[in-house]
């Protein structure tokens, strides 16, 4: 068995890709139950507002204003206890992909 074979096994399953409009006038809740978010990649270039990555009520990220397009955070299976969701100022631009998997 090659390192590639390993690789695929160690994978316990697939996450799910959430594309999140930073447009929206609201926070937009990626997953409402517990949760581990593994990464994060900004698809369209962020505006000059900061993004707020939330669990439950509580600020765990901020991602800073202007992120540019092709950005790739990796966040090492964090565990968000409570929910996950994005929050952005109402005249934010921009789209994130979340990559997350439930518990």
């Amino acid at each position: 068995m090659g390192y590639g074979d390993q690789w695929v096994r160690s994978i316990a399953e697939p996450c799910t890709m959430t594309e999140v409009d930073l447009a929206t006038d609201a926070d937009v809740v990626v997953s409402a139950t517990p949760c581990v978010l593994l990464g994060l990649y900004a698809n369209v270039v962020f505006s000059a507002h900061a993004v707020n990555v939330i669990d439950g009520v509580t600020t765990m990220l901020i991602l800073p204003a202007s992120t540019a397009a092709g950005t790739k955070i990796d966040c090492h299976s964090a565990k968000f206890a409570t929910s996950l969701s994005i929050n952005s100022n109402d005249v934010a631009t921009g789209k994130l992909v979340v990559f997350w998997r439930a518990f």
